[in-house]
C-alpha cells in the first residue's frame, strides 16, 4: 500500500472534516493520510497532490519575492 511514514502524517483535506483536539492528539484515525487509496495522492511523486503542489506553490511565491526585491 504506502509507506508508514504516510500513515502518520495528517491529510489537510480529511482533518478538517475532525475537530481541532481530535487531529492535535492524533485520536482521529480519520484524519490520517490514506497514500495511494487517495483520489488526491499523486502516484508520480509518491505523496499527496496537496502537499507537492503547496511546495510548489511556495516555491513560485518565494521565487517572485526574490525576483521583486532586485
Amino acid at each position: 500500500m504506502f509507506e508508514s511514514t504516510h500513515q502518520n502524517k495528517i491529510c489537510p483535506l480529511l482533518a478538517t472534516a475532525v475537530s481541532k483536539d481530535q487531529v492535535s492528539s492524533g485520536s482521529s484515525w480519520a484524519s490520517r493520510c490514506k497514500g495511494d487509496d487517495c483520489a488526491w495522492w499523486d502516484t508520480e511523486q509518491n505523496n499527496c497532490a496537496i502537499a507537492v503542489l503547496s511546495k510548489e506553490l511556495g516555491e513560485a511565491l518565494t521565487s517572485v519575492s526574490l525576483a521583486k526585491q532586485v
